[in-house]
C-alpha cells in the first residue's frame, strides 16, 4: 500500500498539472513583410489552438471561443500602426472535439524601419491576458543590394 499510494500521488499530480497546460492560450505568429506599388506592407499570421480557450454557448445554441487581440508596431517609441479586435472560433456542437486551430491574417502598411512590435492575447472567456513582446525588425528594400542580411531574422513567434 505504501509503494502505490506514492504512484498514485504521482499520476493525480501529472493530470492536474496537464489539466492546467491545457487551459493556458496557445498561439503561433508568422509574419512575411512585402513590397506594392502603394508601399511596403508587413502581413500576419496567427493561429490559436481551439484546445487552450473557453468555449462558451453562444445565441445560436453553438460553442464558441473568442480572443482579444492588439497587436502594435511602434518605431521609436511612436506607434505607426495598431489592430484591436475579436477573433472568433469556428461554432461547434460540442467540446468534447476542440483538436483544432483558428486562425487570423492581417496586414499593417508600414514604411521601411526597424519596429517594436507587440501583441497581447486574451481569452474573453477568461480573466487572464497574455502579453508577448517582441523586438522584430522589419527590413524591405527596393533594391537587392541594400538589403542587410545582418539584421534580418524570420518572422515567426511561438506564444
Amino acid at each position: 500500500m505504501k509503494k502505490i499510494f506514492p504512484l498514485i500521488f504521482a499520476l493525480i499530480s501529472a493530470f492536474a498539472v496537464n489539466q492546467i497546460q491545457a487551459r493556458n492560450l496557445w498561439a503561433f505568429l508568422s509574419y512575411s513583410t512585402f513590397n506594392s506599388p502603394e508601399g511596403p506592407y508587413v502581413e500576419t499570421y496567427l493561429s490559436v489552438a481551439a484546445n487552450s480557450v473557453k468555449f462558451i454557448k453562444n445565441d445560436n445554441g453553438k460553442f464558441q471561443a473568442t480572443v482579444n487581440i492588439l497587436m502594435t508596431f511602434k518605431l521609436e517609441n511612436e506607434i505607426k500602426a495598431f489592430k484591436k479586435y475579436e477573433l472568433f472560433s469556428a461554432e461547434i456542437e460540442d467540446t468534447l472535439n476542440t483538436n483544432f486551430q483558428f486562425i487570423d491574417q492581417q496586414r499593417f502598411v508600414l514604411p521601411n524601419g526597424t519596429y517594436d512590435f507587440e501583441i497581447q492575447l486574451a481569452d474573453k472567456n477568461k480573466s487572464a491576458i497574455f502579453k508577448h513582446r517582441t523586438h522584430q525588425i522589419i527590413c524591405k528594400s527596393s533594391h537587392p543590394d541594400n538589403f542587410d542580411k545582418k539584421r534580418f531574422r524570420p518572422g515567426s513567434l511561438h506564444l
